[in-house]
């Protein structure tokens, strides 16, 4: 069997603080499947129709609605997207490049490398942007509540100078389909040190657990409703495999 070595994402960090043994289960093993709720499908559904507008020019929809096998439904009206993504668009130019569904991965040296290399280190993934010989507006479509999260947004900002080294100036932000509304931060190349010291010990405390094979259960008010691992005790369905 081939070793599994050790990556990370943005998302798999934040799964595995959230709770180490869920994050083993669902995300290392996959002995746990992760349910594909209605919010999930939902917001795969509107990065591809949004993707295929950038790319393609393939009309919006005037609503995106998306069904899980629970029978639950979501519709929304897609109001103001089309806006956004004129905005973008408008603004190519034979300097500025548009990009979609970026794939930047970086080995532990911070170099970028392919995104299924034997050295991947750190993936990310920019929806869509625009990319000059020295700027950059790096953003990220969200389909649920508004929350900002300014950790991710340095991440996409350290990951996107190393990708294109003559940046010198990145404003990276999330597009927040259900409002229209956008929140931005701005990063510049001095930034670099910075975002990695905040990143590298929460790093390092992931590639512990899996070193060292330790992924404890840690509780939470998500656990009783909404955790698939049965076989742990703070579940509500708790079985005592």
């Amino acid at each position: 069997m081939t070793e599994r070595k050790f990556t990370w994402s943005y998302s798999a960090l934040t799964s595995f603080e959230t709770c180490p043994r869920r994050h083993y289960e669902t995300r290392v093993t996959k002995s746990t499947r992760e349910p594909e709720g209605a919010p999930l499908i939902f917001g795969n559904a509107a990065h591809k129709v949004l993707e295929n507008r950038v790319e393609r020019g393939t009309p919006i929809p005037k609503v995106v609605q998306v069904t899980a096998a629970d029978g639950t439904t979501i519709s929304q009206t897609s109001k103001g997207w089309e806006g956004m993504v004129e905005s973008i668009l408008s603004r190519a130019t034979d300097d500025i490049s548009v990009v979609t569904e970026r794939q930047i991965c970086l080995d532990d040296r911070f170099i970028e490398t392919d995104w299924l290399s034997q050295t991947a280190w750190v993936r990310g993934v920019i929806d869509v942007g625009l990319v000059g010989s020295t700027k950059a507006l790096l953003l990220d479509y969200k389909t649920g509540k508004r929350k900002p999260d300014s950790d991710q947004l340095k991440l996409f900002a350290a990951l996107a100078m190393h990708a294109w080294p003559k940046l010198e100036r990145v404003v990276t932000g999330f597009l927040w389909l259900k409002t229209n509304q956008i929140d931005k931060e701005t990063f510049t190349r001095s930034d670099i040190p910075n975002i990695w010291n905040d990143f590298l010990p929460r790093v390092q405390r992931m590639k512990q657990a899996f070193s060292t094979n330790s992924w404890p259960e840690r509780h939470s008010g998500l656990c009783k409703n909404w955790c698939p691992c049965i076989t742990c005790p703070h579940n509500g369905s708790y079985i005592n495999a």
